[in-house]
């Protein structure tokens, strides 16, 4: 086993995911969905995936944690215990989009893959997606759109295929507005964090503008790194009506 190893995690849904990874591949990986805060099973799944590798946390070399988008509270969660680790380790921190870690496992589509999340209210986070080398390029930002917006920007599209969450929430829909699109169930998407062994890290974030074309990247996160957030929390929402009210 190498000395160095990554820890990774992603909680921006109501999953945790949790690894250890070597060099070249994943030593351990856990899904959890427990249904209670990822704040009270967080720390549990990192001593499970430790224990199951037979390594302990000095070992730890690198982080990996996902930005989103997903659920505020959660990614929180997840950014702080990991800055936390990487200041007690002294190690670097890299964070993800987690819709790229999902797009990741369909390198093998001819066409354009579209990621689709829960983002409530009858919405989704949505990102499209071709490759380049087996990478997955984000054709443009990350979006939170209700599902008949997503269809019609995606509509016309060849060799269009449709995943995650989003798809299992919105199936009747997706399939009327893109009857030529292939749906795939949530259970084939999951992440797996193994896939981020291939993604090259970055010690800043790209300058891009929101239409333009992003490969998918690990990126160097600071001491104040940020969830990805699209829309206001509720939170925001609420006090802004506070304000006008």
């Amino acid at each position: 086993m190498s000395a160095e190893l990554t820890l990774a995690l992603d909680c921006g849904s109501t999953e945790l995911f949790a690894a250890l990874l070597d060099r070249e591949k994943s030593l351990v990986e856990l899904a959890l969905d427990l249904g209670e805060p990822h704040s009270r099973t967080l720390m549990a799944a990192f001593e499970k995936v430790l224990d199951l590798a037979g390594a302990d946390l000095s070992a730890v070399a690198t982080l990996f944690v996902g930005r989103g988008p997903g659920s505020f509270s959660s990614l929180r969660i997840g950014l702080a215990a990991m800055q936390g680790l990487a200041q007690g380790l002294e190690c670097p921190l890299y964070s993800f989009v987690g819709l790229d870690l999902m797009a990741a496992g369909f390198a093998f589509w001819p066409g354009a893959v579209a990621i689709l999340t829960d983002a409530r209210r009858g919405q989704v986070y949505w990102a499209l997606y071709h490759f380049h080398n087996g990478t997955p390029v984000r054709e443009f930002s990350c979006r939170v759109d209700d599902p008949g917006a997503v269809a019609a920007r995606l509509a016309g599209r060849p060799d269009l295929l449709l995943a995650g969450r989003g798809v299992d929430l919105y199936r009747e829909t997706l399939a009327r507005e893109l009857p030529s699109a292939r749906l795939v169930e949530s259970a084939f998407s999951r992440p797996r964090l193994e896939r981020l062994l291939r993604f090259p890290r970055l010690e800043a974030e790209p300058g891009a503008g929101p239409e333009d074309a992003v490969p998918a990247s690990l990126v160097r996160a600071g001491k104040q790194a940020s969830p990805l957030y699209i829309r206001p929390s509720d939170a925001e929402i609420n006090r802004r009506r506070q304000e006008t009210a």
